[in-house]
């Protein structure tokens, strides 16, 4: 609690002289729930920064999401999907396709101009994950996720779970690496066990190594701050990225002076 009341306190009075603000009192931070306290060093956080930014040019290939299928509701992959792309920022979509087989998988992957796929099946004569690695694509079989489950609110977090770990597993991942997401899962009522979805852990190097035999490349995003300081970041777009686009490019009131010292040569 003390280590939190600290950082938001010293963060936000740092941050408040740059864009004059009036930060917290410690007595208006304690009063905050944790969520609240979550959200103010949100706030500060982005009013320092200026949050993310793309830098132009960067991010090849794309990564496709076929849902062929109309078994399980598909309507948790985007929560899910933002999830990945925001960690590893690869490009990411999701669409509706007709179904593949193992004979046909890696003919679709170039139909459908992806560079990786996932393709989302229901059937009974495929398991629930099949994975080819060298081909940039996996088969995930809907069907079979709804053993156990008591209904259907209870399968559709399991087919996002499934689709995350087949993009892991194709992005060079492999189960017990760690995380919890690629924890072992003999059958489909193991995910449901599964809370933590976050990819993490040294995934981003594992990934560089595979990605890119696909001609997959993640684009680079950094926060608006650092890209000013770098030179390429856009124009701003609002008040925040205003401030810190003016304090960044803001000339040295005093011009720099530099002493030569005769003895030492420099």
């Amino acid at each position: 609690m003390k280590t939190v009341l600290s950082l938001v306190l010293a963060i936000a009075g740092t941050v408040a002289v740059a864009v004059e603000q009036r930060p917290p009192t410690r007595e208006e931070v304690e009063k905050m729930t944790p969520q609240e306290r979550k959200a103010a060093i949100m706030e500060i956080a982005l009013r320092k920064y200026g949050g993310p930014t793309t830098k132009p040019g960067t991010g090849e290939g794309t990564i496709k999401i076929v849902n062929a299928q109309k078994e399980v509701s598909a309507t948790g992959l985007p929560a899910a999907v933002e999830e990945f792309t925001r960690r590893f920022h690869y490009s990411v979509e999701i669409e509706e396709g007709a179904p593949v087989t193992v004979e046909t998988a890696t003919q679709r992957l170039g139909e459908i101009k992806a560079n990786a796929a996932v393709f989302i099946v229901s059937g009974k004569s495929l398991p629930r994950m099949l994975v080819s690695p060298e081909e940039g694509w996996a088969i995930v079989n809907a069907g079979l996720l709804r053993d156990g489950a008591k209904d259907d609110a209870a399968v559709e977090p399991r087919l996002a779970k499934e689709v995350v770990r087949a993009l892991c597993f194709v992005g060079g991942l492999g189960q017990g690496s760690g995380m919890a997401i690629m924890r072992p899962v003999n059958y489909a009522g193991d995910l449901d066990a599964i809370k933590n979805t976050h990819v993490m852990g040294d995934a981003t190097k594992r990934f560089a190594l595979v990605m890119p035999s696909f001609g997959l490349q993640p684009k680079v995003v950094k926060n608006y701050r650092t890209a000013c300081q770098e030179g390429w970041a856009p124009a701003p777009t609002n008040d925040i990225q205003r401030a810190i686009w003016n304090e960044v490019r803001k000339l040295p009131e005093k011009p720099i002076k530099i002493d030569f010292d005769p003895a030492k040569g420099k």
